[in-house]
């Protein structure tokens, strides 16, 4: 037998031609394809990955309230509030009243504790008034700065990511001491 290859009338390798042709045939079927894949991206994929990125993160708190945040980051969610904690509140609350962001902060704590929107505009609008012992001055305030779910639910919104919307949507709700519970019963959507 003889070792005699089938050659194209130009003299190049038959099978050589055949996978040129073929190589062209994929690549004109993929610019057929392209537009209907970058609809597919741009409209489906990158808004869902938008939202899932807004799921997990939101600095609201921890950008617009540095001091509390690390104090609290400091804090391990049980033990008493500590004189450092209260003082770091009173001096962003102070800044967030004067750069009228204090709406911002007080909308997130809401989510996790009830009541928190008017504490923090009634106490922001009093704060610059306080003295130390400025936990003392915040209790003095109102009585919710006493309560220690209060601090837990600001630990939870001081965090940058967080669990808590995806959580929130299971009727569950994050713990200032990690992990996960119940949500109370008034707040449940299911």
């Amino acid at each position: 037998m003889s070792d005699t290859r089938l050659l194209a009338a130009d003299g190049t390798p038959l099978k050589r031609k055949l996978a040129q042709s073929l190589f062209r045939t994929k690549l004109r079927t993929f610019g057929l394809v392209c537009p209907l894949l970058a609809l597919i991206i741009s409209a489906f994929v990158i808004p869902i990955v938008f939202m899932l990125s807004a799921s997990v993160y939101d600095d609201r708190y921890a950008s617009l309230m540095p001091k509390s945040t690390i104090a609290v980051s400091e804090w391990d969610g049980e033990s008493p509030v500590t004189e450092d904690m209260a003082a770091a509140m009173v001096a962003d609350l102070i800044i967030a009243k004067e750069q009228k962001t204090i709406g911002r902060v007080a909308n997130r704590v809401n989510r996790e504790f009830s009541g928190a929107t008017s504490l923090f505009k009634s106490t922001a609008r009093s704060a610059k008034k306080f003295e130390p012992p400025y936990l003392e001055a915040l209790e003095n305030k109102d009585k919710k700065w006493q309560n220690i779910e209060m601090w837990q639910a600001i630990k939870v919104a001081s965090k940058t990511y967080t669990l808590g919307y995806v959580a929130n949507a299971l009727d569950m709700r994050v713990k200032a001491t990690g992990g996960f519970e119940p949500q109370d019963e008034l707040r449940q959507i299911h």
